[in-house]
């Protein structure tokens, strides 16, 4: 028997018989899907069969999202361990945690701090950059103003970067706010910064830490 052919005739088999998917085939018989795709490209697949693939197809689907959904909780799960251990009580450390605990927000995959207080973003960010050795290039900006403030928004924005001692290059689109204000004096005339930082990582280490200082387990369930 030519080379090949032995493989050829079971590949249809597998084709008109079972209704495989080409993928499958394959595997099996250790060809390339190339090669399976050409031998059975002519071969008609029932109505039954194709509803069978089909269904295999999602549930392969299905499958793989299963996966990758335990495979980024055990990463989280990683990484808050490692925040737990690292909460060893520093001030700074506790501060920042503290502060993100009561301010910043609750994903998973990111962290986002905002606030109209310098001193606070100020220390946020030097919390960031002494525990998790984050850069200029991973910082992210972004500032709104009211509409009924005396600066504008890029007033507005030039007086966070200043502040902040960081590049242009962090600033990301900000906005103008137009509700209506209840008082006519801006108690913030410098709106609202926020700060964020795209990484599970340090979101995780964060929230782990925080579960050590507020005396949680880390088998508490917390993201």
């Amino acid at each position: 028997m030519k080379p090949k052919l032995k493989e050829k005739e079971e590949a249809r088999r597998l084709r008109q018989d079972s209704g495989l998917s080409i993928g499958k085939i394959a595997k099996q018989l250790n060809v390339s899907q190339s090669s399976v795709s050409i031998w059975v490209r002519d071969i008609v697949l029932s109505d039954k069969q194709k509803e069978q693939l089909n269904q295999n197809k999602i549930n392969g689907q299905l499958e793989g999202v299963r996966k990758q959904s335990q495979y980024q909780k055990i990463k989280r799960q990683t990484y808050q361990k490692t925040g737990f251990d690292e909460a060893t009580g520093e001030s700074l450390h506790i501060m920042g945690c503290m502060l993100y605990w009561a301010e910043g927000s609750n994903g998973r995959n990111g962290v986002a701090l905002a606030n109209t207080d310098k001193v606070m973003i100020k220390l946020f960010l030097r919390f960031l950059r002494q525990y998790f050795n984050v850069n200029d290039e991973q910082i992210i900006i972004t500032c709104y103003s009211h509409i009924l403030s005396k600066f504008d928004l890029q007033e507005v924005e030039k007086y966070w970067i200043n502040i902040l001692d960081l590049p242009t290059t962090c600033l990301r689109k900000g906005y103008t706010r137009i509700g209506i204000a209840k008082r006519k004096k801006m108690k913030y005339p410098y709106g609202v910064c926020t700060i964020s930082i795209h990484s599970t990582e340090i979101a995780q280490r964060i929230f782990g830490s925080i579960k050590k200082y507020s005396e949680m387990t880390l088998d508490d369930k917390w993201l």
